[in-house]
C-alpha cells in the first residue's frame, strides 16, 4: 500500500480576481456570473484561482436602478463587487383601451375613466398603466366636432405622447333669462338704453347654463322717445338657435326748463288792426338735461286778435309739455293807420239837456275812416267838448275829436236856472294848518233849479279861498250857477305828525326817485284833534343815492317825522366810478379822521347809464391821519376804485 501525503490548509479569505464579463444591465435583466474569477487565499499563504463553486446574490433579475452590489460566497467566505443597473428607455406609448365615454356635449370636460395606456420600451418590453399619464384638454370642450385628446406619459426624463379623437356635439339652447339687470334702469325721454352691468343666463337642454355679459343683442337701440314703462327685448343666437327674453325700464318725460325764440317770424311789421302772423317762427325748447328741440308748431301766442295799439307790441309765446308751461316773447312793430276822417255812426242816447247839465256820451259810436279804405268803431277813447255843464239854452254844438280829426253834432239845451245850492256833503278833510291848500275831495253840492228839480254835483263849482292863511275857523265860499253857499274848515296849529301808513313802495334800487304813493300821515293838532292826510306834506330826500336803510323825513305844519326805505345795489355791472363832488371837509389836522360828508360818487354801468351815490361806497384810510402833507383817499365801490387828495396839517 502506497502512502499518500496531503498538504491541507484552511481557507482564510476570497477576493474578486476578475469581474464577470457583463457588469452593466438594464433594470429587469438577470445577473450573469460568467467570466467571474475569485482568488482564494489559505491560511498557509497559498492562493488558488476559483472559477466555480461559488454563489452570487442577488442571482436573479436586477430591479433596482443604480449601482447594485453583488455578494459572492465561497466556502463560507464572502467578497463583493458592483454592477450598474440602467433604467429602461421608453420608446413610445399607445392607447391600450379607449375611455368609456367617447361622446360629449360642448362645455363638458374629458373623462378618462376606463382608459389604459401601453408603455413600450427600447428593449422590446412594455407595460400597461391606468394612471400617471396626463392629457389635454383638461377644461371644457367648447368647440363642436371631432376633438383630439392628447395623452402624454413621462418616465426617467423621457416623455412620449399619443392621442385619439372624441366626438363633441353642440349644446342645444333652451332659453335665456336676465341674470343681472343693467346698472341704469331709469331714463329720460330721448336717452338710449345702456346695457352696462347686465348679464344674461343661457340655459341648455342638458340642464347646464352659462352667464354672458356680451354677445347678445337688444332693442330698442336708438333713443327711447315715449315716457312710461319701456320693454327692452334681449336676444341671443348660438349654433343656429335664437332665444329671447326681456324686462322693463322706466322712461321719464323730460322736464321743460325754458323756451327761446330760435327764428323770428317772417312778418315783423304790422299796421294797427292786423293780427299777428307766426309763419316762419321756430321755438327752441330747452330741457333740464341740457338737450333741446326746435318746434314750428304746438306753441300758443298772444295777442291772437287784432293789434289795435301802435308802437312796439309784445308777442307772448307759450309752450306746454308734460304739465310744465314755459314762456318767452319778442316785440313787433305796429304802425298806426293813417286816419283820414271821423264820423258819428250812432248818436248818444241822450240828446236833450237842461241848462246846468253835462253832456253824456253814453251810446255814442264814432266811426274811424282810414286812408286804406278800412274803418273801425270807437265807443271810448275820443274826446269831446263841452265837458262842463251847458250854460246856454238852445241848440248846442258838441264837438268830437280823435287823433287830430274832428266831427260833431248838436243837442238841445232847454232853459233852466239855478235857484239855490247847499253843501250836501262836506269835504273829507276839514282840518288844516296855515299854509295848507284846500282839498275839496269828497264834497258834494245839492243844486235846486228854477223848475224845482234838483241834482247833486261833485264838480263844476268854485271855492274861495283856497289857501289857509290864519288860525281859527275859516269859511269857504262855494259858487255855482250864480248862487253861493259856504262851509267852515278849522285851521289849527300842528302839535305832531306820525306816519300812519308807509308808501306802497318801500324797496328801491340806488338812484331811483322816492314814490310817496300810498303814504298817509296822521296829523295831531294842539287841541288834540287829528286827521289823516295823503298830501300837503314834504318828503326829503327824494333822490335815493345811498345804499342800505335810508330815512325819509316828512315835514308838515312845522313838525317832522320819518320812515325808512331800503335801497339796494343795482343789478347792473359797474364799469367805472369817479368823484363827482368832493366832501365838504378838505383839510385836516394830524389825529383827525376822514369825513366823507358831502361827497358824491358817480357810478357808470356797462350799459353807459350812470347814478350818483352819497353812500354805500368805502373810503380808506378809515383811521386817524398820522402824517402831514397830501393824503390820498381811495374810494371803492363794487370792485372799482378812484381817489383824490386831502391836506393834512
Amino acid at each position: 500500500m502506497q502512502n499518500i501525503v496531503y498538504n491541507y490548509s484552511p481557507l482564510a479569505s476570497v477576493a474578486v480576481k476578475t469581474n464577470p464579463t457583463k457588469t452593466a444591465y438594464t433594470v429587469g435583466e438577470t445577473f450573469s456570473s460568467a467570466g467571474l474569477k475569485l482568488l482564494a487565499t489559505y491560511e498557509n499563504g497559498t492562493t488558488k484561482e476559483i472559477t466555480s463553486g461559488f454563489t452570487c446574490s442577488p442571482s436573479g433579475k436586477l430591479n433596482t436602478v443604480g449601482q447594485q452590489t453583488i455578494t459572492v460566497t465561497y466556502q463560507g467566505k464572502t467578497t463583493s463587487f458592483s454592477v450598474t443597473v440602467n433604467p429602461k428607455t421608453m420608446s413610445s406609448i399607445t392607447i391600450k383601451t379607449l375611455p368609456t365615454k367617447k361622446t360629449y356635449t360642448v362645455g363638458e370636460k374629458f373623462d378618462p375613466t376606463g382608459m389604459t395606456i401601453k408603455v413600450n420600451y427600447t428593449d422590446g418590453t412594455s407595460k400597461v398603466i391606468s394612471s400617471g399619464y396626463t392629457y389635454t384638454p383638461t377644461g371644457a370642450m367648447n368647440t363642436a366636432g371631432q376633438q383630439t385628446i392628447a395623452v402624454s406619459y413621462k418616465e426617467n426624463g423621457v416623455t412620449k405622447g399619443t392621442g385619439f379623437k372624441v366626438t363633441v356635439n353642440p349644446k342645444t339652447m333652451s332659453s335665456i333669462t336676465i341674470k343681472t339687470l343693467p346698472t341704469k334702469k331709469t331714463y329720460t325721454v330721448g336717452e338710449k338704453f345702456a346695457p352696462a352691468g347686465m348679464t344674461v343666463k343661457v340655459n341648455y337642454t342638458d340642464g347646464t347654463n352659462k352667464v354672458i355679459s356680451s354677445g347678445y343683442t337688444y332693442t330698442p337701440t336708438g333713443a327711447m322717445n315715449t315716457a312710461g314703462q319701456q320693454t327692452i327685448a334681449v336676444s341671443y343666437k348660438e349654433n343656429g338657435v335664437t332665444k329671447g327674453t326681456g324686462f322693463k325700464v322706466t322712461v321719464n318725460a323730460k322736464t321743460l326748463s325754458s323756451i327761446t325764440i330760435k327764428k323770428l317770424p317772417t312778418k315783423m311789421t304790422y299796421t294797427v288792426g292786423e293780427k299777428f302772423a307766426p309763419a316762419g317762427m321756430t321755438v327752441k325748447v330747452n330741457y333740464t338735461d341740457g338737450t333741446s328741440k326746435v318746434i314750428s308748431s304746438g306753441y300758443t301766442y298772444t295777442p291772437t286778435g287784432a293789434m289795435n295799439t301802435a308802437g312796439q307790441q309784445t308777442i307772448a309765446v307759450s309752450y306746454k309739455e308734460n304739465g310744465v308751461t314755459k314762456g318767452t316773447g319778442f316785440k313787433v312793430t305796429v304802425n298806426a293807420k293813417t286816419l283820414s276822417s271821423i264820423t258819428i255812426k250812432k248818436l248818444p242816447t241822450k240828446m236833450t239837456y237842461s241848462v246846468g247839465e253835462k253832456f253824456v256820451p253814453t251810446g255814442m259810436i264814432v266811426k274811424l275812416n282810414y286812408a286804406d279804405g278800412t274803418n273801425s268803431e270807437l265807443t271810448s277813447g275820443y274826446t269831446y267838448t263841452p265837458t262842463g255843464v251847458f250854460t246856454v239854452a238852445g241848440s248846442q254844438a258838441v264837438n268830437v275829436s280823435y287823433q287830430g280829426k274832428n266831427t260833431g253834432f248838436r243837442v238841445t239845451v232847454n232853459s233852466k236856472s239855478v235857484k239855490s245850492i247847499r253843501v250836501s256833503q262836506n269835504p273829507t278833510r276839514t282840518y288844516y294848518t296855515v299854509g295848507d291848500t284846500l282839498d275839496t275831495a269828497g264834497m258834494k253840492l245839492k243844486v235846486t233849479y228854477s223848475d224845482d228839480s234838483t241834482a247833486e254835483i261833485a264838480s263844476g263849482f268854485v271855492c274861495t279861498p283856497t289857501q289857509m292863511t290864519a288860525y281859527g275857523v275859516q269859511w269857504i265860499t262855494v259858487k255855482y250857477g250864480g248862487t253861493a253857499t259856504a262851509f267852515p274848515v278849522h285851521v289849527k296849529k300842528v302839535k305832531s305828525i306820525l306816519v300812519s301808513q308807509k308808501p306802497t313802495k318801500q324797496t328801491y334800487v340806488v338812484g331811483e326817485t322816492l314814490n310817496t304813493s300810498g303814504l298817509k300821515v296822521n296829523v295831531t293838532y294842539e287841541d288834540n284833534t287829528s286827521c289823516v292826510i295823503s298830501k300837503g306834506f314834504v318828503c326829503t330826500p327824494t333822490s335815493l343815492t345811498a345804499e342800505g336803510i335810508q330815512w325819509i323825513t316828512v315835514k308838515h305844519g312845522g313838525t317832522a317825522t320819518a320812515f325808512p326805505v331800503k335801497v339796494t345795489p343795482s343789478s347792473k355791472t359797474v364799469s367805472a366810478i369817479a368823484i363827482q363832488k368832493k366832501p365838504t371837509k378838505q383839510s385836516y389836522k394830524v389825529g383827525e379822521s376822514f369825513n366823507s360828508s358831502g361827497m358824491t360818487v358817480k357810478v357808470t354801468y356797462t350799459d353807459n347809464t350812470t347814478v350818483s351815490l352819497t353812500g354805500g361806497f368805502t373810503c380808506t384810510p378809515t383811521g386817524k391821519f398820522t402824517a402831514k402833507g397830501q393824503q390820498k383817499i381811495v374810494v371803492s365801490y363794487r370792485g372799482k376804485s378812484t381817489g383824490f387828495y386831502v391836506t393834512v396839517a
